[in-house]
């Protein structure tokens, strides 16, 4: 663990290593996500979890104005059982809040919940292989995923982003989350793989001004940060949609 330390913090080089080859034996296995959502949600990610629903609040405040009578429309991305819909219904006024994940678990336990939203539902939809507008879908006025992303290949991480953009209107807003590898990224991953507590093997952390483009075309980049609070740093990008 000291050399670790040394290597990342005291000797590291200036030019960052590829991410590729960041972590011990790269992708190995995909994410269970069936066991995953069969987990009660541990104290630890309960507490971080607090952070990033801050930054969809402030966002939702500062962005999704256009918000008529009746409440406004969400739809979470890789939403599974989300951990958000609750608080968000709570605090905003919401027509509509629906989530789209293609694990059948995850999508039955949201759709168990109790959500205080005019309409909400799960679907389960594979998003690489189904388009939007296959789908009786409304235009959201708020598009939204954390952590989704970076578990694509590449080849498919500007077909996902585009998703986002399909489901939402035009003068809509689009929020991504995804990690991005700061030191305090990599020591905190590394920490986990050491004690083999870490569950997404297939998650690949993303540099920003990789994939900057790939929002750009899609309308104006209001914002875009690294959410410091969470050890597992996140990028977070906010997009208005054009019009």
């Amino acid at each position: 663990m000291n050399y670790y330390v040394q290597q990342t913090f005291v000797f590291s080089k200036k030019k960052p290593r590829s991410i590729k080859n960041m972590f011990k034996g790269g992708v190995m296995k995909e994410t269970d996500w069936t066991a995953y959502y069969k987990q009660k949600r541990n104290w630890i990610s309960t507490y971080t979890q607090k952070f990033t629903l801050e930054k969809i609040l402030q966002t939702i405040n500062a962005y999704v104005s256009d918000k008529d009578s009746n409440g406004i429309k969400i739809v979470e991305l890789g939403g599974g059982n989300s951990c958000f819909a609750k608080s968000i219904c709570e605090t905003q006024k919401v027509n509509t809040y629906n989530i789209i994940d293609n694990n059948d678990l995850a999508v039955k336990l949201f759709n168990k919940q109790k959500i205080a939203a005019m309409i909400h539902s799960g679907f389960n939809q594979d998003l690489l292989k189904e388009r939007a507008d296959s789908y009786s879908f409304p235009k959201y006025d708020f598009v939204f995923s954390v952590g989704l992303i970076e578990h694509f290949c590449e080849k498919d991480i500007g077909t996902i982003i585009r998703k986002h953009f399909e489901y939402c209107k035009p003068g809509g807003v689009v929020l991504i989350t995804f990690p991005t590898p700061t030191r305090k990224y990599v020591m905190t991953r590394k920490f986990m793989e050491i004690f083999h507590i870490w569950q997404f093997h297939d998650e690949n952390p993303i540099i920003y001004e990789n994939i900057k483009k790939m929002f750009e075309a899609f309308g104006t980049v209001k914002e875009h940060y690294i959410n410091w609070k969470l050890p597992l740093t996140q990028m977070v990008v906010i997009v208005e949609k054009r019009k």
